[in-house]
């Protein structure tokens, strides 16, 4: 079982960067809710992946809703979640799941500019 410390959350990744504060609004996390679900061989600490988010504008959330927009999932991601993506979705949501290997490309990309 994986470590239970590396899925929690500093109280400061999970308050938004004001927008002034934000260093590349030219991603799709600028202005979105993100809930992150999993392990991460690339992040192995979700504090730290969600920093990095954060400082693309992301929303850190730790629970899915019908505001979340995206959902990073990793290995072993929470199928209480993945159920409830599924149910949001087939009411009309559009939350997005992005993979670790699609992180992975997202982030090389950013950080390419």
């Amino acid at each position: 079982m994986a470590n239970k410390e590396a899925r929690k959350y500093d109280h400061d990744t999970l308050m938004p960067l004001s927008e002034e504060d934000v260093e590349n609004k030219d991603t799709i996390f600028f202005q979105k809710k993100v809930v992150i679900t999993g392990i991460f061989c690339a992040y192995p600490d979700r504090d730290e992946l969600g920093s990095i988010l954060k400082s693309f504008g992301a929303d850190i959330n730790t629970t899915i809703s019908g505001k979340t927009n995206i959902v990073i999932v990793g290995e072993g991601a929470g199928p209480s979640k993945l159920k409830k993506i599924e149910e949001l979705n087939a009411k009309g949501k559009n939350i997005r799941l992005i993979y670790e290997k699609e992180l992975c490309e997202i982030m090389n990309e950013i950080t390419k500019h």
